[in-house]
């Protein structure tokens, strides 16, 4: 089973269209504490209410890097050796950093940040880095999310970060 390391941008999409109502596998989303952390500045409170549920469901678990590990030195002395950016793209980071050292080897970094996407490439390898379109397609393959959110998702990620669907994802006519 996939391991979705789930980055801000594309746990806000899903926010957005949260239902409570979904019914996932434990362990489904994995986020690291940053940006847990970070969804309590979403002002309209679907982050935060997204995350209670996945947790309260075990749907979605939350990771912590932690003081003396493995991936927290890689934090420190490669990611963000510069003090001056101590808050700059923590979860990115710490998101990297878990999966390098903790996670299993087919855990995915399901981002829209270019720059995040590339350093997850580089440091993770090409086998590790996902859009939120192919996770979203395999939570709908598994049943999480009805087609109707699966198409709701797209749409908002579409207008939200200006991508094209891909057609990779497209169902054959």
């Amino acid at each position: 089973m996939t391991t979705w390391v789930i980055d801000d941008g594309p746990l806000g999409t899903m926010a957005q269209v949260f239902n409570d109502q979904w019914s996932w596998p434990t362990q489904t989303l994995h986020v690291l504490d940053a940006v847990a952390r970070g969804a309590r500045l979403d002002k309209s409170g679907r982050r935060a209410a997204l995350l209670e549920w996945g947790q309260k469901t075990g749907a979605i678990v939350r990771h912590t890097v932690c003081i003396g590990s493995d991936a927290e030195a890689y934090l420190a002395e490669h990611l963000r050796p510069d003090s001056t950016i101590a808050t700059a793209d923590l979860g990115e980071h710490e998101s990297i950093a878990w999966m390098r050292h903790e996670a299993d080897d087919d855990s995915m970094f399901v981002t829209v940040d270019k720059s995040a996407a590339y350093l997850a490439l580089v440091e993770l390898g090409p086998s590790r880095i996902a859009s939120p379109f192919d996770l979203w397609s395999q939570l709908t393959r598994t049943s999480c999310i009805t087609r109707e959110d699966f198409e709701l998702l797209c749409e908002r990620a579409q207008k939200a970060w200006n991508l094209r669907f891909p057609l990779r994802l497209r169902e054959p006519a």
